[in-house]
């Protein structure tokens, strides 16, 4: 079920609105599309990755092609569009010689820069929530409520949104005149667990998963010894985590496998998200602030080492007239586990062994679960 912030609504929008400008459209690329173009010198050959291609709305993850059926539907044409490269494919090099790789969208570098793989999912506390976990297969659905993302490594990255998380409680903290969050998390700790049966349905603004777009919030449980300050606070904690479950279990009933959840987002810095959020999910989990989270913006870095390796892989054999062979290698394993290097720049061709962290091996890492 197509979003609105989707290219393919926006095609739809313009075929109807701007029906002049609708024609004219020859050749369909995203804004990173096209900046990449630009950087490579306009080539003939157009390029886009797997995860910007998998949120148009007209590119299928499951079949990995595009659907010109839908180009047609929402344009009224047919347009050119560019090819999908694979995760370890180079877009190009620029006029200078520089070599530019594929790229990723902005959710598949989050989930990227953090390392997750099968078993890991991550709930994000935004204005709006939202749940992803990597899967080995798309997931079709007719409900709408998933959205079937390719990640950056070759996988697919289901996708589960909430409308309602972080502004559930500005709008309870507004209601008991709290100054911040601080304030609202440390009324709520005062609470106990279950909010002594107050239970707030924060559908504020409508709900998404499940798809009530015209419902509204509801507090129930009312009783005499339920009607404080901390027990609002704490339903308004319990109720938004309980939305962010609900689309976890969307995930999980599609057979997506949970073992592991991450928790991103200034509010999960909060002392009551922490307290609750082990109860509700029901699986292990752990924090990333907001300043390790800013590594996330960092994935250029191993995408561009995947690239420089795959096009060292087939330059020329050496002089002795025997090929180099060519080294299997996965970004994630090289990245979050290091290659044999002396150097904090270089990553292969050394004897010691570095973690992500530079850490030589032996030493406790924070990034390996294993260490923890």
């Amino acid at each position: 079920m197509p979003q609105a912030a989707q290219p393919v609504t926006k095609l739809r929008w313009l075929a109807k609105t701007e029906p002049e400008n609708a024609v004219r459209a020859a050749v369909l690329m995203q804004a990173h599309d096209w900046l990449v173009w630009q950087l490579l010198g306009r080539p003939v050959r157009r390029t886009t990755d797997r995860g910007g291609a998998s949120g148009t709305g007209y590119w299928s993850a499951a079949t990995g092609t595009y659907r010109g059926d839908l180009v047609e539907l929402a344009l009224g044409h047919q347009a050119m569009l560019p090819e999908v490269i694979g995760p370890a494919e180079a877009a190009g090099t620029t006029p200078e010689g520089l070599l530019i790789s594929a790229g990723t969208g902005e959710t598949m570098a989050a989930a990227f820069g953090l390392g997750i793989g099968l078993g890991d999912a991550v709930v994000s506390l935004g204005a709006s929530g939202s749940v992803m976990a990597v899967h080995p297969e798309a997931l079709v659905d007719s409900s709408g409520m998933i959205t079937s993302l390719a990640d950056a490594t070759g996988m697919h990255l289901p996708v589960v949104t909430t409308l309602n998380a972080v502004r559930t409680l500005r709008g309870a903290a507004e209601l008991l005149g709290v100054a911040d969050l601080e304030g609202l998390s440390d009324l709520a700790m005062k609470s106990t667990p279950g909010s002594h049966g107050l239970v707030l349905l924060p559908y504020l603004e409508g709900e998404r998963t499940p798809h009530l777009p015209h419902t509204a919030g509801m507090l129930a449980g009312l009783r005499r010894e339920s009607m404080k300050p901390e027990h609002l606070a704490r339903a308004a904690f319990e109720g938004m985590l309980c939305g962010l479950a609900d689309a976890l279990d969307v995930l999980r009933g599609r057979g997506v496998e949970v073992r592991r959840v991450f928790l991103l987002g200034a509010a999960a810095e909060l002392s009551a998200v922490q307290a609750a959020a082990p109860m509700l999910f029901g699986h292990r989990w752990s924090y990333r602030s907001p300043r390790t989270t800013r590594r996330s913006a960092r994935p250029g870095r191993p995408r561009g080492r995947w690239a420089c390796r795959r096009a060292r892989s087939i330059r020329a054999p050496r002089r002795s007239g025997r090929a180099r062979p060519r080294r299997s290698w996965s970004p994630v394993r090289s990245w979050r586990w290091g290659r044999r290097c002396g150097s904090s720049s270089c990553r292969c061709g050394s004897r010691r062994i570095r973690g992500r962290s530079g850490r030589s091996e032996g030493t406790p890492d924070p990034w390996n679960v294993r260490d923890r």
